[in-house]
């Protein structure tokens, strides 16, 4: 392990989830990155990269026409702990950067206001679960509210992300996915449901995610991260 240069970054990051192709030991990877700046980003994976290592990445930031394509090297490397919930990964410094593209990564740190995602269910302990779930993921604010609020006046601001329990949103649940439809563009949604009729009715409107209640937390977390990382998305 190498955490050397770790802390020395010149340059302000995002969190920002984005979907990273990388190559590695002849293979083709795809994974995430949970963090950009215009010095390099932090890209989660199990694979083992010694340090000084150069390779190519691909992926797509928000404001780019089409996918960027980067040389990148591994300047520190980062084992997973349980403990303090940190992620193994690379942390990948880039060799040369379009211009236009290092520009486009300023402008959107200098804009980032957060991430915003919110959990939806009819209950207190329910959406604190939820609350929960997704602050584990990512930093993030997470607002909490219930499914017939959302269905009685929609989305007061817009979230990056709705997790919602469709088990405790009964009824009203349906209308929180026609609300996150209706809103420009539209908002993705990872919802969990136990029952077959529900899960069955969220999986024919077509949204990101949907999984048994309780999820397994790390198909979770991969649902939640691919559908931050949508180029559509907020």
């Amino acid at each position: 392990m190498s955490l050397e240069g770790k802390d020395t970054r010149h340059h302000p990051r995002v969190p920002l989830v984005m979907e990273v192709g990388f190559r590695s030991t002849g293979s083709f990877l795809v994974s995430y990155s949970l963090n950009l700046s215009k010095g390099g980003f932090f890209l989660e994976t199990d694979e083992k990269v010694p340090v000084g290592t150069r390779m190519t990445v691909r992926f797509t930031i928000p404001g780019a026409d089409a996918p960027v394509e980067s040389s990148a090297t591994v300047a520190w490397t980062q084992p997973a702990n349980d403990k303090t919930h940190a992620l193994a990964g690379l942390g990948l410094k880039f060799e040369e950067l379009e211009q236009s593209i290092g520009g486009r990564i300023d402008t959107l740190v200098r804009g980032f206001t957060g991430v915003t995602m919110l959990a939806v269910a009819e209950d207190t302990p329910s959406m604190e679960r939820l609350s929960q779930y997704l602050k584990n993921i990512l930093t993030c604010k997470v607002v909490l509210e219930t499914a017939r609020e959302v269905s009685e006046v929609g989305f007061i601001e817009a979230p990056d992300l709705v997790l919602i329990d469709l088990d405790s949103a009964g009824p009203e649940g349906l209308a929180v996915l026609s609300a996150s439809e209706r809103t420009v563009p539209p908002v993705p949604v990872v919802a969990i449901a136990r029952h077959p009729r529900a899960r069955t009715e969220a999986t024919q409107r077509n949204i990101a995610g949907v999984l048994d209640n309780p999820p397994v937390f790390n198909k979770l977390r991969k649902a939640v991260l691919a559908a931050l990382a949508r180029p559509t998305a907020r």
